[in-house]
């Protein structure tokens, strides 16, 4: 009968740390915690933080979104449907040069448009606190 016992509190304790270490950290809003990268890596949704240059991981170059820009529903009237678009001014430092460009979130596109030879860039997401999500591909 104490092994049953003991078997069933072993069982119970070891369910109970798998559920709560697999938690994700929360932040004390009950968000989900957002850590910036220093560097980015190419083919990776990662969170970079605004008006400071990221590197591209393993390369000279480097991605800056040159203004703040967050997540902001406009004005509208109660029941209607709104569609608009973000536009997010960036610049990619490639092979020492700069390649100036706007992204549109929310546009049918959704692709930035510095010209660049080396790299596409998305912005995957961005919130209403200023925190940017993007991922960067090789052409």
């Amino acid at each position: 009968m104490k092994k049953k016992v003991v078997l069933l509190l072993l069982v119970f304790c070891a369910l109970f740390t798998i559920t709560a270490c697999g938690k994700k950290k929360e932040d004390k809003d009950g968000k989900d915690e957002i850590k910036f990268v220093s560097k980015i890596e190419i083919g990776k949704a990662q969170y970079i933080e605004q008006l400071k240059k990221v590197p591209i991981d393993g390369t000279d170059d480097y991605l800056i979104i040159t203004e703040k820009r967050k997540w902001e529903v406009p004005e509208h009237e109660e029941g209607t449907t709104v569609s608009f678009t973000i536009n997010i001014p960036y610049i990619l430092h490639v092979d020492g040069n700069d390649y100036k460009g706007v992204y549109y979130l929310n546009d049918n596109q959704e692709q930035g448009d510095d010209k660049n030879p080396k790299y596409t860039l998305k912005i995957t997401n961005l919130t209403s606190n200023y925190e940017t999500e993007v991922l960067i591909n090789n052409k």
